[in-house]
């Protein structure tokens, strides 16, 4: 490892990046045309802040060098602070006015592939082992960085979230801003045909009529800050994210159906009868907490949760994947595997590619986020 100051190459290699990255942001600035219309404003220091952090970091990225002269010198001649989290994280920042801070992080990084660890099992073989890092609330922030940079490239936002609450509390500030739409449960339930307008956001428990159904539009993801109840014979098609638990009810031969993926911050219940998919589209849901299933249970779709509780001598025939910590039990012969599922649409299904592992020792990739304004 080097441990000298900073030498004239390094001085020449700071102002070429600082002209790189002021190009590249000036460019990305002008391109923005949302920005005005949305009260999104990037100012001048927001501007020098994310330069200066971006050229910090690039240099540790490249050169590897994270002696603590090094370190030192680097933070005076870019006016940043460059603070170790851990062994292989470390956090490059720069103070603008009223105390906020352009944060960027530089981390040793693994990236594990969602489909590998989890969507090409169906979690019932003796070798699969749910990886503690594959949580409903990872792949929430795993997707949500993938679905922001791609649909709103101009916001500046956290760079990890680390809890349900604080998504939700992250997307509420967007309907203050008209990225998101603010919207109250009876504004979808009294319609005809539920469907979620434009990057809505509801306040409260949404509780669907029976047999109506919820519609998210393709491209787009509903928010509710509250529970979600599916009533008989309803449909749930699109991506939701519920901030709350999740509960279809059914009654004698009724049948509720989920063709999409659904997030969910506390348990799943199905009451009854539970039909995942429609032809290619599996019926996703991802829980933070216990999945309780009914008397009959089937289609094409995956399960995510922490424990699951089958009730009684409830039927089983789902082709996808159940993944919970006790694999043990899922009845061994009612899931199948599912040849359709394609990982090109990992995105389509709000599904991450993959969930970065910091903090991995030994071998990895160095991995710079991109500045973002952290209070």
């Amino acid at each position: 490892m080097n441990k000298k100051g900073i030498a004239l190459p390094t001085v020449l290699g700071i102002i070429a990046l600082l002209f790189l990255i002021t190009g590249i942001v000036f460019v990305l600035v002008v391109d923005s045309a949302t920005l005005v219309e949305r009260n999104i404003e990037i100012t001048e220091e927001q501007n020098l802040g994310m330069n200066k952090v971006l050229a910090a970091g690039e240099l540790l990225k490249n050169e590897g060098n994270f002696d603590t002269v090094y370190l030192t010198e680097l933070e005076s001649y870019l006016n940043v602070s460059i603070v170790s989290i851990s062994d292989s994280i470390w956090k490059i920042s720069y103070e603008i006015s009223n105390n906020r801070n352009i944060v960027s992080y530089l981390s040793l990084s693994s990236a594990q592939s969602v489909y590998d660890q989890i969507f090409q099992y169906t979690g019932t073989e003796d070798e699969f082992l749910l990886d503690s890092n594959i949580t409903s609330e990872n792949l929430l922030d795993g997707y949500l960085d993938d679905f922001l940079d791609q649909n709103y490239p101009q916001l500046i936002y956290p760079q990890t979230f680390e809890s349900y609450d604080e998504i939700f509390n992250y997307i509420y500030s967007l309907t203050q801003t008209g990225e998101f739409v603010l919207k109250t449960p009876a504004d979808l339930t009294s319609q005809s045909n539920p469907t979620s307008g434009f990057y809505w956001y509801i306040e409260g428990d949404v509780n669907m009529p029976n047999n109506k159904n919820l519609t998210v539009p393709e491209g787009q993801i509903l928010f509710i800050n509250g529970d979600l109840t599916m009533n008989r014979n309803s449909t749930l098609r699109g991506n939701v994210v519920v901030n709350g638990s999740f509960t279809t009810i059914g009654q004698g031969n009724s049948v509720e159906t989920i063709i999409g993926t659904v997030y969910v911050r506390d348990t799943f219940t199905a009451d009854r009868k539970l039909f995942l998919g429609e032809n290619m589209t599996p019926g996703i849901v991802l829980a933070q907490g216990d999945i309780f299933l009914g008397n009959n249970t089937s289609g094409y779709g995956y399960i995510l949760g922490n424990l699951i509780d089958i009730t009684g001598q409830g039927s089983l025939n789902l082709t996808g994947g159940i993944y919970v910590v006790n694999s043990e039990d899922i009845p061994t012969n009612r899931v199948f595997p599912a040849e359709d599922f394609d990982e090109n649409f990992l995105y389509d299904y709000a599904l991450p590619s993959s969930i970065v592992n910091e903090g991995t020792e030994g071998d990895g990739e160095m991995i710079l986020t991109l500045p973002r304004l952290e209070n």
